[in-house]
């Protein structure tokens, strides 16, 4: 199949970018033809082993096309190709933006477009929120469990790592109350270590002492991961995050937040699970595998298995099984009455009904 994602730009360092390139590098290992339109950039951030286009050159192209965010939806919606797919990796309404933006990004989903997503919560609010009928074949990301392996972890402390996000929803700040009393009660046996794409953290003030590694290159994350006995993934709210995968095929085992982690993850199985916005549970959680050795070692050695079944290339098969999925299959492409019942009328301020 000619195969093609239209995207924003692939040249910078985040999850999104990452799962387009190892989706589209394991498509051209899979036999497909496949390129990459872009509205910016011409330098990957990633190795990609497809050609790159400008997104002016899109309409031109006879084949199947996929978009992976609401910033080029309507442009993608609106060219000539026959098959046009919306592959949601986020729920982008809920993004930090302005409102003119949120208003853009949630119309989105009602565009012309074959809808399949990275998560069983993403294709129940395209359903719920949108009256989408959505493919069923869900595509989540994967990790490259060759680069992404078990390193030499420290015996004389506990390393814990979180991924260092700015943005309130990404949780950075909960992890950090979490760790004041677990700091306050085993001190230096315990060791958070922060990290990112940023030169330097821009945290606020804690009453304890941690440590920042800047990792600008993907090698140096994983001897990151490597190291880590604990890694927390705290976000209010993801499509279907990396990190925890990438983490747990290095060894560590996982709290992670509910939020696009259900179809992955089992709370006591190969993750501890906490709710959103809880910085007293990630305590508990935290001091629970710290006092658990033996919990620690299980969750981390079933996490590792869970990671052997989320590689690129089975993800590039899952989202080949979705295109094929919505191939030729018209219901896909528009809002369908999902027979909810309809919202009732407003009443003005003479007690009168309006529509």
């Amino acid at each position: 199949m000619n195969i093609c994602m239209a995207t924003e730009t692939i040249d910078v360092v985040t999850g999104g970018v990452r799962c387009i390139v190892e989706q589209l590098n394991h498509l051209v290992v899979m036999g497909h033809n496949v390129c990459c339109f872009t509205q910016w950039g011409s330098s990957p951030a990633f190795e990609a082993h497809f050609p790159l286009y400008p997104m002016s050159h899109l309409y031109g192209f006879d084949g199947i096309v996929i978009c992976p965010w609401s910033e080029c939806a309507e442009y993608v919606a609106q060219g000539p190709q026959e098959e046009k797919f919306y592959y949601v990796h986020a729920y982008e309404p809920l993004f930090p933006r302005d409102q003119e933006w949120r208003d853009t990004s949630y119309r989105s989903y009602s565009l012309p477009m074959k809808i399949f997503t990275t998560s069983s919560y993403l294709h129940i609010l395209m359903e719920t929120n949108h009256q989408r009928r959505v493919i069923g074949q869900l595509v989540p990301g994967g990790v490259n469990t060759e680069l992404f392996c078990p390193g030499e972890k420290s015996d004389d402390q506990i390393h814990i790592g979180i991924l260092n996000r700015p943005d309130v929803f990404r949780g950075r700040n909960d992890v950090l109350q979490a760790m004041i009393p677990i700091k306050k009660k085993y001190k230096d046996r315990v060791k958070l270590i922060l990290f990112g794409n940023d030169p330097k953290p821009n945290c606020p003030k804690v009453p304890y002492e941690y440590s920042y590694a800047f990792t600008p290159t993907q090698q140096l994350l994983a001897k990151l991961y490597g190291s880590l006995h604990i890694f927390i993934n705290p976000s209010w709210r993801e499509g279907f995050p990396l990190p925890p995968m990438e983490a747990a095929a290095c060894g560590a085992a996982v709290i992670t937040t509910t939020w696009g982690t259900t179809n992955a993850w089992l709370d006591g199985f190969n993750c501890l699970t906490a709710p959103s916005r809880s910085p007293w549970v990630l305590t508990e959680k935290i001091d629970f595998l710290i006092q658990n050795e033996n919990a620690l070692h299980g969750i981390s050695e079933m996490g590792k298995r869970t990671a052997a079944n989320y590689t690129w290339a089975a993800s590039a098969m899952r989202l080949e099984a979705a295109i094929k999925e919505g191939l030729g299959k018209n219901e896909y492409l528009k809002p369908v009455d999902m027979g909810f019942p309809p919202e009732p009328k407003k009443e003005g301020n003479n007690g009168e009904k309006t529509s």
